[in-house]
């Protein structure tokens, strides 16, 4: 399906998920220790498939802690890391404390009251985690996260697949074919099918086309963004060199 064909309710916005949800990050002087000598720890093995919620963790005491990444209770922990992402390994924490530990390998958000909503995101992911969500929560993610933990690695992950979904494969026709009637009516069955097949094969490519038309577009905004940047962070450069230059005399 293109996006354009996409009927949204009127009182929604379309906004990137760096600019509609919030990515947590741990608050300056925290007391880890406030809550016990042990914290909930989630490793990548507990971070489940097909869940909405994840209760449990592995405690771990403070003294071994160690690297990790800060989460809080209601956070969404989305992996980041391949084919964990793609998979969809995502889920809601549900604990009894207040915060916790991840493995390095997530990024921990939340929906913003009033503007977003953090089940949305993890069904758009489990729905579509193959599609448009998948392109798109990618580079959204990767170009507007920056202090919660490493997300931006890659822009489009070369091990994503791609599946069409708006087009109804057909099913290759059976023959019974017993005298001169039967074959006719079996060569017109394949005649059948062979143009079901080429109206399969023309929707998968417009399908695709259009897919590829969405990433180009959100590649190239990316690309416009990063020029942008680097060509205010050389005329900058450029300032401060000449404010030293001035120094000197």
């Amino acid at each position: 399906m293109n996006v354009a064909e996409f009927q949204l309710p009127t009182d929604w916005k379309i906004s990137s998920v760096a600019d509609a949800f919030d990515f947590t990050s741990k608050p300056r002087g925290l007391d880890l220790s406030k809550n016990g000598d042990e914290i909930p720890f989630f490793p990548m093995d507990q971070i489940p498939l097909g869940r909405i919620h994840v209760s449990q963790f592995t405690p771990k005491p403070l003294s071994r802690l160690g690297s990790g990444t800060y989460v809080e209770n209601g956070d969404l922990m989305v992996a980041k890391i391949t084919p964990s992402f793609e998979n969809g390994k995502q889920a809601i924490v549900d604990i009894d404390t207040d915060f916790a530990y991840a493995t390095t390998e997530v990024i921990p958000l939340r929906g913003r009251k009033g503007k977003s909503d953090t089940l949305f995101l993890i069904y758009c992911r489990r729905i579509m985690t193959k599609r448009l969500c998948l392109l798109s929560v990618t580079l959204l993610i990767i170009s507007g996260q920056s202090n919660a933990g490493g997300f931006g690695l890659c822009s489009i992950n070369a091990f994503m697949d791609w599946e069409p979904t708006g087009c109804t494969k057909p099913f290759p026709p059976s023959y019974y074919v017993y005298d001169a009637d039967s074959y006719n009516a079996a060569v017109n069955e394949y005649n059948n099918y062979l143009h079901q097949v080429r109206g399969y094969v023309s929707c998968i490519e417009t399908e695709a086309e259009n897919d590829a038309k969405i990433v180009a577009q959100a590649i190239a905004n990316e690309l416009d963004e990063a020029n942008q940047i680097a060509i205010s962070d050389l005329q900058n450069a450029r300032a401060n060199l000449e404010a030293a230059k001035l120094l000197l005399n």
